[in-house]
């Protein structure tokens, strides 16, 4: 039912947060409307307008379209009222700026926010609202008692199960009787983690990086973990796991119908709820992001392949840069200045790529630059990053290329997804400067062979028909990359190049025979002209005498 009271609420007398959160929630109590309801109306981002009405954050001025739609579901829809109302949020977010303790830090860097960090953790308020309601669903039995949350490395998973889920869940009053608890396969090995799925219940266990049961146990551990997995009953599980583990999650029996249950998946953030964790986080710790830097830290994440404003693994990135720029800045507003002056998201990476290779050793740098030489479209002029199946990355020892790819990978480096492998963002290619130099250095080649690759794929896609293999001109460009940098050609392409080799061998032994065959038939027709003219010449006189 709509709120008794009829006095007119006046935007003008909204001076904080607080205010501004009471005077939206009472607009809406008016209307009789739940938030769902709202959210419904509006096509707003739930986790966006929850935190309006609880007064976690403000609206900005990226989200001005959202509010105006969210005023609209509450009855407010005159231009000069929702003008009202948006002046409103402005002054509530430059009170927030005015704000004097500067002492909390509100970044986190490269590190995963944990649960004590909650405050500070914005941007996906909808998925952990979603995960929340399916941990509620699963304490009542309403759905399966394991929840799978998959992602790209990066891409904020871990975040999300601790910062988000626990925190939330231990604070929630649907949830009091259930004690959450996020833990690792590797943290509290396998003997632990086998107690906790099978201990007593009721409580919420998060198992997060659930791929080191993969990466970090022997099969028998791994199948001790699954069976007690299936065995439990009195614990609610959710489990985090990396997007490039599901093929071998799926090829166990216990976890094939958690694959096949909807996972959670955890993708980029949109550029709302992008610019949401630059600002927010500020405005929490007394601070402002200046609008020039939101816009700049848009520019640089944004990718120009991807339809989203950012790739899922870059945000260790932002988050690196934010840190610094906090460090850096010495007033209240964080300035483009500031940004700049440690490098920006271009340093982070810079500086993240240089210490994974130091630690590497000489084998293994050599190795580190032809992976991502594999990573690697090139032209003329440009270069772009290139998804690239993992089978082209095992160039001999495949222990070897997986230990080196999984230390970029650790830093946000590289994302590795289902049976591929890419550069997390296209500001390696010019960020990273040893990628820069190897890529100048071997351009020309890079070119012959990103070809080469594609020609052998074709090839071997169409039943490696003799008809798919190169001609002889192109093959000879090819075949001398081949014959210069041969161990840097997969299986594939070896078999390919010397496909190519035996077809032009037996194109040229055929040649030479029919060459040779047709000497000898224009020997014998010789022969026979001859004969014959030499007969035609002896029958003259006989004709002669005959007549």
């Amino acid at each position: 039912m709509p709120h008794p009271s009829t006095e007119p609420l006046d935007p003008g007398r909204i001076g904080s947060r607080a205010q501004f959160a009471d005077a939206l929630t009472e607009l809406r109590t008016r209307a009789g409307l739940s938030v769902r309801d709202v959210v419904a109306a509006s096509g707003a981002l739930h986790g966006t307008v929850a935190g309006w009405f609880a007064g976690r954050h403000l609206p900005t001025t990226a989200s001005a379209p959202a509010l105006a739609a969210v005023l609209a579901a509450c009855g407010i829809a005159d231009p000069a009222d929702v003008a009202a109302w948006q002046a409103a949020a402005g002054r509530a977010r430059q009170a927030a700026r005015r704000r004097t303790d500067l002492t909390a830090v509100p970044y986190r860097g490269s590190a995963p926010f944990r649960e004590a960090d909650a405050p500070w953790f914005f941007g996906r308020d909808d998925l952990t609202a979603e995960l929340l309601a399916r941990v509620r669903a699963a304490t009542t039995g309403a759905s399966g008692r394991v929840t799978l949350v998959i992602g790209p490395s990066g891409a904020g998973k871990s975040s999300l199960l601790r910062a988000g889920l626990a925190a939330a869940a231990a604070t929630d009053a649907d949830l009091a009787a259930w004690r959450p608890t996020v833990v690792t396969p590797a943290g509290i090995g396998v003997p632990a983690l086998v107690a906790a799925l099978t201990g007593p219940g009721p409580s919420v266990l998060v198992v997060d990086q659930f791929e080191e049961l993969w990466t970090h146990c022997v099969p028998g551990d791994r199948a001790a973990a699954l069976a007690a997995l299936a065995a439990g009953r009195g614990v609610v599980v959710v489990l985090g796991l990396r997007a490039d583990f599901c093929p071998a999650a799926a090829r166990e029996p216990v976890l094939l119908p958690i694959l096949a249950a909807d996972p959670l998946v955890v993708g980029p953030l949109s550029g709302a709820d992008l610019e949401t964790v630059v600002v927010a986080p500020a405005e929490k710790a007394g601070a402002t992001v200046s609008d020039d830097l939101v816009r700049v830290l848009l520019a640089d994440l944004t990718s120009r392949t991807a339809r989203t404003a950012t790739d899922p693994g870059t945000l260790p990135w932002l988050s690196h840069a934010l840190l610094g720029t906090w460090q850096q800045a010495r007033r209240r507003t964080l300035t483009v200045a500031d940004y700049l002056a440690t490098g920006g998201v271009s340093g982070a990476v810079q500086q993240s790529a240089e210490e994974v290779y130091a630690e590497l050793s000489p084998e293994q740098q050599m190795l580190a630059r032809r992976i991502f030489l594999r990573l690697v479209n090139v032209d003329d002029e440009t270069q772009t990053r290139r998804r690239t199946p993992r089978s082209e990355l095992v160039i001999g020892d495949s222990a070897r290329v997986a230990s080196v790819v999984d230390r970029f990978v650790a830093r946000r480096l590289l994302t590795v997804d289902e049976g591929t492998v890419q550069l997390s963002h296209e500001v390696l290619l010019t960020a990273w400067e040893r990628l820069r130099e190897w890529i100048e250095s071997d351009r020309a080649a890079l070119g012959v062979h990103r070809r080469l690759t594609h020609a052998a794929r074709v090839w071997q896609d169409s039943g490696r028909d003799t008809g798919a293999l190169l001609a002889e001109g192109r093959f000879d460009l090819f075949e001398e990359r081949a014959g210069d940098r041969r161990n840097l050609l997969t299986p594939l392409e070896i078999e390919f190049v010397e496909a190519g080799l035996r077809h032009r061998d037996r194109t040229a032994r055929s040649e030479q025979r029919r060459t040779r065959m047709l000497r000898g038939l224009l020997g014998v027709l010789s022969v026979v002209a001859v004969t014959a003219a030499a007969a035609a010449v002896a029958s003259v006189p006989q004709s002669a005498r005959s007549r």
